[in-house]
């Protein structure tokens, strides 16, 4: 499953993530909605690598495959609604966007991703991806354009505390 996942799945959505972002990028005449969505769609590719660079130890854990499987599923969604235009892509992108960072948190919390780091460091990466979910879920149901740049808040947010806590936190093969 490990390979499944490394050498299939993990491409195919960063691939997903780039045909987004190269057809708003071509497609659509610049605009405030489309520099909020290419910027949501940069920062999920670099959430998107923070967490594949990391490389999450690999398990034969259904449990690790069950939220890894949920994870790439919640960053293509995100991908393709962020890269169509509309209000009810906008908020489909936010429930996306909160289940990759609710994902993650709960890859933390229940020791998913790195079983081997102690609970006081899984916690804070869960936190830092707690913040997303903030951010994002309080603006929700607001205009689509306020909406997409929330999600560009609410990325940039967790992919800064992160590269904090990721000095703070000493790295043994663990997830965003």
């Amino acid at each position: 499953m490990d390979l499944l996942f490394k050498n299939l799945v993990w491409p195919a959505i960063a691939g997903n993530v780039a045909w987004s972002f190269f057809s708003v990028a071509i497609g659509e005449q610049l605009s405030c909605s489309v520099v909020a969505r290419l910027t949501t769609l940069l920062l999920i590719a670099i959430y998107l690598m923070a967490a594949w660079v990391r490389d999450r130890e690999a398990q034969s854990k259904l449990a690790y495959f069950t939220l890894d499987g949920i994870f790439a599923i919640a960053i293509a969604t995100a991908a393709i609604a962020t890269g169509a235009a509309g209000t009810a892509t906008s908020w489909t992108a936010s429930g996306a966007v909160i289940a990759i960072f609710g994902v993650s948190a709960l890859g933390h919390v229940f020791k998913v991703w790195d079983p081997q780091r102690p609970s006081r460091q899984r916690n804070l990466l869960a936190a830092a991806n707690g913040i997303g979910i903030l951010i994002v879920a309080i603006t929700a149901k607001t205009a689509p354009t306020f909406v997409l740049w929330s999600h560009v808040g609410g990325i940039a947010a967790v992919l800064v505390v992160l590269a904090c806590l990721w000095n703070y936190v000493p790295v043994k093969n663990g997830g965003g």
